[in-house]
């Protein structure tokens, strides 16, 4: 019945509670500050926790600086041919390959765009930041409705929440083949060494994670017939709580199964389609009843006049009567002066 359809339409989706209460629980029971966000690029966001609180973003800060790098590139500004030099002032410790490299050794900006997201290299990140500043990604933060910002040579490790991490990574997916700074980019997330959603979760190709001794967050893109973004963002000490991360995982995408299951199940059945007799409105169906009219059933005023003679010579009025002393004209005489247009096409 529509009214039923009408309430499928509006009721919200909220079967996918199981998932939901699994997340919650492992909230509930985690010692430390985390947040989580859920969001299906058909459906929007579809759970959340803390998603607007900050956290020490590490080297989350990488994802977007690349996403702005990528725009500068397509400008013109750099291109990926373009060398920088790695020499002991450039030196940085924690994650990345540069570092353990030769001094002197030149690098790519396409390769300092694949290291930072593979390797989360700082050495490339702060190669990039020097390359193309951090004004004009100040100023693309604003556009995308943030507060990030960087400077030089601090902050370059900004607080981040995990609604700005979802959208960077769903920005730079939708972007991940208009050339080829974004897509060397891309294949760099695709094949990121540290991470322990992709373990977890089918479909994992993106991973940006960024980690110090008292945080660790994962933003990832799950691809699929329904793909999602997810982000885990949680305060540790010392390490991560790794069975909780690959737990909250999990418990995403039950959310996510449960989700399109109800999803499924709230849509109405469908219904046959009405036959060709059904579809003709009664307005242009054809008159079965009536029969064609002919002369017997014409109206009286349409009808010819068999009951009267036609006109003689002799019945006409005198003003009208032919005059009988003239021959009749003939066939050539009667004749019109112009002749018929020709036909055309």
């Amino acid at each position: 019945p529509i009214s039923a359809c009408v309430f499928c339409l509006l009721m919200p989706l909220t079967a996918h509670a199981d998932g939901v209460s699994k997340m919650k629980s492992l909230i509930n029971n985690y010692s430390r500050g985390c947040a989580v966000v859920v969001y299906s690029l058909e459906d929007g966001e579809l759970y959340s926790y803390h998603k607007t609180t900050s956290f020490f973003g590490a080297s989350l800060i990488k994802l977007p600086y690349a996403y702005f790098a990528c725009t500068q590139i397509d400008a013109g500004v750099h291109s990926l041919d373009d060398t920088m030099t790695y020499t002991s002032s450039w030196y940085h410790g924690g994650s990345g390959i540069i570092r353990k490299g030769s001094y002197g050794k030149k690098y790519t900006v396409r390769q300092l765009l694949d290291y930072a997201m593979r390797y989360s290299d700082n050495v490339a990140y702060d190669m990039l930041v020097y390359l193309f500043g951090t004004s004009g990604f100040n100023s693309l933060m604003q556009e995308w409705g943030y507060s990030v910002k960087l400077g030089t040579p601090s902050p370059r490790w900004p607080n981040l929440t995990a609604d700005f991490m979802r959208t960077s990574m769903q920005k730079m997916y939708e972007r991940r083949n208009d050339g080829e700074a974004w897509q060397t980019t891309w294949t760099g997330l695709c094949k990121s060494t540290a991470t322990y959603v992709r373990g977890v979760l089918p479909g994992t190709t993106a991973v940006k994670y960024g980690n110090v001794s008292y945080v660790w967050h994962e933003t990832c893109f799950v691809d699929g017939d329904y793909p999602y973004v997810l982000v885990i963002m949680t305060s540790i000490s010392g390490s991560p709580n790794t069975t909780f991360i690959k737990n909250t995982a999990k418990a995403a995408g039950q959310i996510v199964e449960d989700y399109r299951n109800q999803k499924a199940a709230s849509q109405p059945e469908p219904t046959e389609p009405p036959t060709e007799a059904e579809t003709i409105p009664p307005e242009t169906a054809p008159p079965l009843t009536e029969a064609e009219p002919t002369d017997e059933t014409l109206p009286p005023e349409t009808a010819p006049p068999f009951t009267e003679a036609e006109p003689t010579e002799e019945t006409l009025p005198p003003e009208t009567a032919l005059p009988l002393t003239e021959t009749e004209p003939n066939e050539t005489d009667a004749l019109p002066t112009e002749t018929e247009p020709a036909e055309t096409e």
